[in-house]
């Protein structure tokens, strides 16, 4: 058992470097393609894992920032980007970022939490050595930064109920 729970932290770990590699490398090919935003460095950092209610069953990581479900295959990374609102981090996400990283987009939502903040989801999908996966890209917050939730889950595990009830709970106030 200890095996296969190893072998599964350490995929984990690989989807996760994929995902915060991808998000940021188009974060700095849109960033650099827009006129009208300040390029100035910007500070990535973990942000209170307190600022999300996760779905029952996930906990803590100590393999990333975030939460993980071992029962669920699924993974919450948070992460946090200063100087830098949700609408412009989401416009990074174009057609061609989808095509580049071999994912097909499901579906945008703007969403309110039930603490006022505003933010903006996009559903995707991909597959990775014959596994589907369902990936939810949260981005949350104000003029002065954002909360990113990076979620991916195995498609076969429903859990669109519960993580939208965890991007309803982000109480993101900086």
């Amino acid at each position: 058992m200890a095996k296969i729970t190893t072998l599964f932290a350490l995929s984990m770990l690989f989807l996760v470097n994929i995902a915060v590699a991808q998000d940021i490398d188009t974060l700095s090919t849109a960033l650099d393609s827009t006129a009208t935003v300040n390029t100035t460095q910007r500070t990535v950092s973990e942000p209170e894992l307190g600022l999300i209610v996760p779905p029952v069953g996930f906990d803590s990581s100590v393999y990333f920032h975030g939460y993980l479900s071992f029962l669920k295959r699924a993974a919450i990374i948070m992460y946090e980007i200063d100087d830098l609102d949700p609408q412009t981090v989401m416009s990074a996400a174009t057609d061609e970022y989808f095509i580049k990283n071999n994912m097909t987009f499901l579906a945008k939502k703007e969403f309110v939490s039930v603490h006022g903040t505003v933010g903006f989801y996009m559903k995707s999908s991909y597959e990775d050595k014959g596994t589907k996966y369902i990936r939810y890209m949260v981005y949350a917050g104000n003029n002065n930064s954002t909360l990113i939730l990076d979620i991916v889950h195995p498609a076969d595990v429903e859990l669109e109920e519960e993580l939208l009830e965890c991007m309803n709970s982000i109480n993101y106030t900086r």
